[in-house]
């Protein structure tokens, strides 16, 4: 007899390309978020976001209206709702960004429990004003954000 495939011949060959292809995804979500941002609020927040090392996670620099910046390595990161809603976009443990809503240009973060909804809009990158100086907290000297159009002085020597 001549045997045929089951559905599920070819399983273990297709297994490592569907996790590529997760991780792609994943990747492609967070790299959403890269880049220049403010929100909507008046005086407005600004937001550096770029991608970290592991490329699950994202640190974003915030600068408030009143000159304050604070550095934070892996704000955003990829994990599970309170609803078990898997490799959603988590910023902190108080948001989540609204994926379906999300264009290039704007986004929406969706509060947990109490908190209100913000929105983020994007703004020209680096390429369209001055770049940040090397050796900023909470990135290394030279290190570019990845998955964005910002480059970052070269290191000096």
């Amino acid at each position: 007899r001549t045997r045929i495939g089951t559905p599920w011949s070819g399983m273990r060959r297709n297994t490592a390309a569907t996790g590529e292809a997760a991780a792609n995804s994943r990747a492609n979500v967070l790299s959403l978020v890269v880049g220049d941002w403010k929100d909507e609020r008046r005086p407005p927040s600004s937001y550096e976001a770029w991608l970290d090392p592991g490329g699950t996670t994202l640190t974003v620099r915030t600068t408030r209206p009143n000159g304050d910046k604070k550095v934070t390595p892996g704000l955003v990161r990829l994990g599970t709702t309170a609803e078990g809603k898997q490799g959603a976009v988590l910023w902190g443990h108080t948001f989540r960004l609204d994926v379906d809503s999300a264009t290039r240009d704007r986004i929406r973060w969706v509060a947990f429990g109490c908190m209100r909804d913000f929105v983020w809009e994007r703004q020209p990158g680096p390429s369209a004003k001055a770049a940040p100086a090397a050796g900023v907290a909470g990135r290394r000297s030279g290190e570019a954000p990845a998955a964005s159009t910002a480059t970052m002085p070269a290191k000096a020597s």
